[in-house]
């Protein structure tokens, strides 16, 4: 795994079996789904669509190769021809050659505008390299005003829409302004200019397109009464408005397609503060967009989206059937639903009218080990029969009103010392989730802390504390525990505690290092005997191997140690 400044990227995977309910995954190791964004592309110049999507927790990309017959087969060595990028991902051939780009927000600069990378194929696989945008303090996309060349603005909360609106051949971008209230259309006239589509030129060509405000108070949307003005309500008030509008409402997702194939698009809107998408239907043209009417609570004919919260939307023909099918997928980092955050609707329609049939709640999600967020594995032969197990905590799946809902999850390995094969077989090891929602954040470890050759479970949690469970099975045998203590040792090292076991000044007894989210290491010397370990309730040293593993902008951390064994050494290895 590569990590820097936050950014991870899985580069190989193991094909390894996994059942839940005697079914087996199609993606058991995919590492997890919160904030898909999806595209369509071709990763391999095989002529069949296949399906990328970028996760925003982590800033991951995840690439699918699809069959032509609507199956895909996850496919994660393409994954690391793809850049490092941040908060926003769409893939869009801006160039027309058949090979779709990459429109990103560009994190370098702090948020300063959107980046292009140009894809092309090497040796039949899709890479990319950015593009030299010419112009202006940072390479990214600029728009011509009266002042000069001003950077287009996406805010990382939001999700553009980059679409040809016009219908002339090239790439314009819809993104709500700063207010937040209207859609500016940024049009782009490579084309008109002669430049053909290997370039790219915007002016702002309207700044309430559509006719429409969303003024984020309530799920209705205001729409003008006439084509070319912008909606009645917001007129000379966006001041007035602009002081009721909460704060929390800065944050607005917008996808555009032809519903009803008459030349335009049609638009949908997810929302920070609900959990809804709106459709609103174009009565204007390719020229002159105007929204005449409305859909809340999209498909109301189906299934209306109901994701908590902040859902956005995306067209991808995700079953091959040359029409264009419909997700939503949360779209907030942070309390949002973790787990049902996929909803996939397949068109049913036809080439002139969209219709949708609700499918799932949680498409890919429910092909692939997804334990809700922030998951903790650690290793060891549960059952003693010589075979590695695995045992997950997690931060905890979403439940509504901030609540919590963390456990331990079993992962046994049914298969064979060559042949691994795992089943999770239970979803509250040791009934952790009783603790909740006071401790949450689980993340357990292994070792022999009273000297007694068997494995006992430490566990750290949210609260910055230790839960403690003695094996009382004894050497070789099942692991059996008895009662747990909470607090372990009055031990708290503040937020989020993550401990591993080590003797790590050779006395034959196990000490502790815990992890925190400060980023820094905690070293707990064991001070009692055999049988009768003993830790002071501070640290002996704080800041333990002087490691700090906080971020470039020196927040948050989360140190996660955990020791690695070769031949010849053993190594402190933390995340």
């Amino acid at each position: 795994m590569n990590s820097n400044n936050g950014w991870s990227q899985i580069e190989r995977i193991l094909d390894i079996p996994v059942t839940i309910d005697s079914r087996q995954l199609k993606f058991p190791l995919l590492g997890g789904i919160n904030n898909p964004q999806f595209s369509e592309v071709d990763l391999n110049n095989d002529g069949q669509q296949d399906l990328y999507f970028f996760d925003k927790i982590g800033n991951v990309s995840v690439t699918f190769v699809g069959d032509g017959n609507g199956n895909y087969t996850y496919t994660p060595e393409y994954a690391t021809q793809f850049p490092k990028m941040s908060r926003i991902v769409l893939l869009r051939d801006y160039n027309g050659d058949g090979v779709q780009d990459i429109f990103t927000l560009d994190a370098e600069s702090g948020g300063a505008g959107l980046q292009v990378h140009q894809g092309a194929y090497s040796n039949d696989t899709l890479t990319f390299q950015r593009l030299d945008l010419c112009c202006g303090f940072f390479n990214v996309i600029y728009y011509e005003a009266n002042s000069g060349l001003i950077n287009l603005l996406v805010p990382s909360t939001d999700y553009p829409a980059i679409e040809d609106l016009d219908r002339d051949g090239d790439l314009d971008i819809l993104t709500f302004s700063q207010s937040g209230f209207t859609v500016d259309y940024f049009r782009n006239l490579s084309v008109e200019r002669g430049f053909g589509l290997d370039s790219l030129h915007f002016v702002k060509e309207q700044d309430c397109w559509g006719g429409f405000a969303e003024i984020g108070l309530t799920t209705k949307i205001d729409l003008s009464d006439t084509s070319g003005d912008c909606a009645n309500n917001l007129v000379g008030q966006e001041e007035k408005i602009s002081q009721e509008k909460n704060p929390k409402h800065a944050g607005s997702t917008i996808s555009v397609f032809d519903a009803d194939a008459d030349g335009d698009v049609e638009v949908y809107l997810g929302d920070i503060s609900f959990d809804n998408i709106s459709e609103l239907t174009n009565a204007g043209d390719s020229a002159m967009a105007w929204m005449t009417a409305q859909d809340n609570q999209f498909p109301s004919y189906n299934a209306p989206v109901a994701l908590t919260v902040f859902p956005a939307s995306y067209f991808v023909d995700l079953d091959n059937d040359g029409l264009k099918d419909f997700i939503a997928a949360s779209h907030s980092i942070g309390g949002t639903e973790n787990y049902n955050s996929v909803w996939y609707y397949r068109n049913v329609g036809d080439a002139d009218n969209l219709l949708l049939e609700f499918q799932t709640k949680s498409a890919f999600v429910e092909e692939t080990i997804d334990l809700g967020s922030g998951s903790h594995p650690c290793f060891v032969d549960e059952n003693a029969d010589g075979l590695m197990d695995i045992l997950v905590g997690n931060f905890s799946f979403f439940v509504e009103a901030g609540g919590r809902d963390s456990r331990l999850f079993l992962i046994r390995n049914t298969g064979s010392l060559t042949e691994p094969a795992f089943s999770l077989v239970d979803t509250n090891y040791l009934d952790f989730k009783q603790f909740n929602p006071t401790h949450y954040n689980f993340t357990p470890t292994f070792g022999d802390i009273d000297g007694d050759q068997d494995l006992d479970l430490i566990v750290g949690s949210e609260s910055g504390s230790l839960f403690f469970a003695e094996n009382e099975a004894g050497v070789g045998n099942p692991l059996v525990f008895g009662s747990i203590q909470t607090s372990y040792q009055s031990i708290d090292v503040g937020v989020g505690s993550s401990p591993v076991l080590a003797d790590m000044d050779n006395d034959g007894l196990a000490d502790l290092i815990v992890g925190e989210r400060s980023g820094n290491l905690n070293y707990f010397h064991n001070g009692g005997s055999t049988g009768s370990p003993s830790f002071g309730s501070s640290p002996d040293d704080g800041f333990f191997g002087e490691v700090d593993v906080r971020d470039s902008n020196g927040f948050g951390g989360h140190s996660t140690p955990t020791l690695v064994q070769t031949n010849l050494d053993t190594f402190l290895v933390v995340g």
